[in-house]
């Protein structure tokens, strides 16, 4: 059994642990509660936790781990009236007592895991981009970054944003964080179809295979089922929706990756076929299955050192 011993004013000052002794010094002088366990009592406990100077709730906690919200803003990187939305909003299992949130600190420390990285991702047209870019470096690894790196400027037209791909591949961020700076890449969406179409959605031109399947396909060294994400354009969205009597759908089995019409067609991946390797392997980055987060993380990681050194 656990007690928490929820006070006012200050912050986290103390723990108390089992090989703690009932006669530690203070524990004496802590008075008598209106029946509620004194601080010898409260000394023999699993553990406790002051939030203030005077006590004014005990409660068993069970075997759950609670945090303040001062501890859990912490955390999260964020500030404590956040941590109280988030708590209201029933995104953070917490309980309020009094004037204190008390938030549970599994589901914090969750949340900070899969907290985006901090800063903004880029753009779609300057994701597709570095994309671009990226791909050339995994296919020849032997040659020049800066032969890929020119290939990929001539396609910009735009001196500004040439000047700009380069800046961002001189701080790409370390591999396991390019799903969250390519996240604009292409807005997700889960539909429904009927099973008994999905080999006609494999074969539509509209559609271009990512995830496992493209990895596979583009010789990642991985095995993959039958695709299940696809990039689309958006100006064809409605259309293969109504082609194949989809409906966007939460729980669907088919995930749409919508790339917008702002990406000029010289990044856009080939139709008819898998998304190119750099693509694929960005999205394994989300992947349930730890080796294939292994295998784009690393093989995402030579492409960005090279890159870096050129850039």
């Amino acid at each position: 059994m656990r007690y928490l011993v929820v006070e006012r004013a200050q912050r986290v000052v103390d723990h108390v642990r089992d090989d703690q002794r009932s006669d530690a010094p203070g524990a004496a002088e802590q008075p008598d509660r209106g029946g509620r366990p004194q601080q010898e009592d409260v000394y023999r406990v699993s553990w406790r936790r002051i939030i203030g100077p005077s006590a004014d709730v005990l409660c068993d906690t069970g075997d759950v781990e609670w945090l303040s919200a001062a501890e859990a803003a912490g955390e999260l990187g964020v500030s404590e009236r956040q941590v109280r939305r988030l708590a209201q909003a029933g995104l953070l299992p917490a309980q309020r007592l009094g004037d204190v949130w008390l938030v549970n600190a599994f589901a914090v420390r969750d949340r900070a895991r899969a907290a985006p990285v901090a800063g903004r991702p880029l753009s779609a047209p300057m994701a597709w981009a570095v994309l671009m870019v990226a791909d050339a470096a995994l296919h020849n690894p032997q040659g020049s970054s800066e032969v890929h790196l020119q290939h990929a400027l001539e396609k910009i037209a735009d001196r500004s944003d040439r000047h700009r791909l380069r800046s961002w591949l001189a701080v790409a961020p370390a591999p396991d964080r390019w799903a969250h700076w390519l996240a604009r890449r292409a807005s997700r969406h889960r539909v429904w179809v009927h099973p008994g179409v999905l080999e006609r959605i494999v074969a539509d031109p509209r559609l271009r295979p990512g995830g496992g399947f493209a990895a596979a396909a583009r010789g990642a060294g991985i095995a993959a089922g039958p695709p299940r994400r696809f990039y689309i354009n958006d100006h064809d969205v409605d259309a293969v929706l109504d082609d194949y009597k989809a409906r966007l759908d939460t729980e669907g089995d088919i995930e749409l990756m919508v790339i917008t019409s702002d990406v000029p067609a010289a990044f856009l991946p080939p139709a008819s076929e898998p998304v190119p390797l750099a693509v694929a392997l960005t999205d394994l980055l989300d992947s349930a299955d730890a080796r294939e987060q292994h295998v784009a993380t690393e093989q995402l990681g030579r492409a960005r050192d090279a890159l870096r050194s050129t850039a």
